[in-house]
């Protein structure tokens, strides 16, 4: 029977040709699009090691030389410190040199055991702990008796843990170089956002007191307490303002910082999703206008075979079956184009779950809707009489 059905997508391969295109790229775009949203649907329910409730930015600008003034620096920032732990509103608060959900990443890379290891990193103050609610699996966050330790104290997350020391416990290892001293792990510390991938990532302490380059946090994170409003910031501004009278300070939810986030990852998202809707819309009225063509023109064809006995039912699965023949070869050759990506390692942040997932979903897709434009036609053929084959000119 599939000799046969390849036989008839064969005598009328040139209007088929098309529709077996149209149905390649439009396959291809679709599995990006189901991709995309597979993978962002899983980032999106890990964990991100830290909460956001309550949690707001405030971006100090001393303007002052970027590299200079370390000791007017450090000084203000002090009093800033001591202002902020003043006011009533605040629960807690804590320094940080890339916020959560900005734009901005730090990649180190270095030499450990023979192997190239990268990670993502980051700093913050003893206070970032109780601004962010971050939870730690093993060991203990950043406090004051790291100061006596020539090595920066660091935190790493689980992932980086694993990739460096295996199942050794991370507690108290040096990184060459003297890069740091890990003295505790967290889960992890997705700064990127709720749709980033798990990467290596590691938290070097600020030593407040230090008038060096990194002493100074480019940001600092305020918890407000439950039931303080947007009305705060004109108070938080005053005093800022009041402490450091040459620094401006620009203050913002970090609710909206991820709101904007979000969107900004799911539009062009969404462009994807139009696209691949448009692209489908154009292969289903193809793929109608083909197979209605098909029964039109073999009306005789297919009366006669009524008339030889066929019944109603087995005329129109011919016309399921070619459709389900054209589809398949294009989605076939579409599929071995997309497998030659992981297997190339071109693209190595999406996991094979995601690759099988995305490929399940699309074939569903496309197999059920190829499927529904070949009803109609397929009516059309039921509705043939023997009597067709005698009279039809």
């Amino acid at each position: 029977m599939i000799k046969h059905y390849l036989k008839m997508v064969w005598n009328r391969k040139r209007i088929n040709g098309l529709i077996l295109l149209e149905i390649f790229f439009s396959f291809i775009v679709l599995f990006v699009v189901l991709a995309a949203t597979t993978l962002f649907t899983i980032n999106f329910h890990k964990p991100l090691g830290f909460a956001i409730d309550r949690a707001w930015v405030i971006d100090p600008d001393t303007k002052l030389p970027f590299r200079s003034h370390m000791d007017e620096k450090v000084e203000g920032m002090k009093q800033i410190m001591l202002a902020l732990r003043a006011l009533p509103e605040i629960e807690s608060f804590g320094g940080i040199q890339l916020t959560p959900y900005d734009n901005s990443t730090s990649i180190h890379q270095f030499e450990y055991n023979g192997r190239r290891i990268q990670m993502y990193v980051n700093s913050a103050t003893d206070g970032l702990k109780d601004a962010l609610s971050v939870s730690l699996t093993a060991g203990r966050w950043f406090s004051p008796e790291d100061d006596a330790s020539t090595t920066r104290a660091m935190i790493i997350n689980e992932q980086l843990a694993k990739d460096l020391f295996g199942s050794e416990n991370p507690l108290g290892k040096e990184l060459p170089r003297n890069i740091g001293r890990v003295i505790g792990v967290v889960k992890d510390f997705r700064k990127a956002g709720e749709f980033s991938q798990l990467v290596n990532y590691a938290l070097f302490r600020i030593r407040t007191n230090d008038t060096a380059e990194y002493a100074i946090p480019y940001s600092i994170l305020i918890k407000v307490k439950p039931g303080v409003t947007a009305a705060f910031e004109e108070k938080l501004m005053a005093t800022l303002e009041g402490v450091e009278k040459g620094w401006t300070f620009d203050v913002r939810i970090l609710q909206h910082d991820r709101e904007k986030y979000i969107k900004e990852n799911l539009i062009p998202l969404l462009v994807g999703g139009i696209i691949a809707a448009f692209l489908l819309f154009m292969v289903a009225l193809g793929l109608v206008g083909v197979l209605w063509q098909n029964v039109t023109q073999r009306t005789k064809e297919m009366g006669l075979r009524r008339a030889l006995g066929g019944s109603a039912k087995s005329v129109a699965g011919q016309i399921h079956g070619e459709q389900f023949i054209i589809s398949t070869i294009g989605m076939a050759a579409a599929c071995i184009l997309i497998l030659q990506v992981p297997l190339l390692g071109l693209i190595s942040f999406m996991g094979p779950e995601v690759y099988v997932i995305a490929l399940i979903l699309a074939v569903t897709l496309m197999y059920g809707i190829t499927h529904l434009c070949s009803l109609i036609p397929g009516w059309l053929a039921m509705d043939i009489e023997p009597a067709e084959a005698l009279h039809y000119e």
